[in-house]
């Protein structure tokens, strides 16, 4: 795979969900299945508040400032296209066959 273009789509909330884990208090940051990110944290009698609410405030804006995705550029999306496109002329070509062969086979 080395050299190969990829591509990697990941949404915001997951992401989002994905770098809150990278704070200490942090046990587990889950996306449910409503959009919602779960929060599970663990903090000790030193957790300082300010500090927690500052770090999850940085975190929110970097986020924030990726950028949403508007889709795959232009030539992934025509290969993607065209592989669809033969996708769906194989299970064409795949009926007319069967349609041909069941004709023949009536008397």
């Amino acid at each position: 795979m080395l050299g190969t273009r990829t591509t990697c789509i990941i949404s915001r909330t997951s992401l989002l969900a994905w770098t809150l884990t990278h704070i200490a208090e942090v046990d587990v940051a889950d996306v449910t299945a409503e959009g919602w990110i779960k929060i599970s944290l663990n903090t000790g009698p030193d957790f300082d508040e300010a500090t927690f609410r500052g770090e999850i405030s940085a975190v929110v804006s970097r986020v924030l400032g990726v950028r949403r995705h508007r889709g795959p550029d232009p030539s992934i999306r025509s290969h993607l296209q065209s592989r669809r496109a033969q996708a769906h002329m194989a299970v064409a070509n795949q009926a007319v066959a069967a349609r041909a062969g069941r004709a023949a086979a009536t008397p």
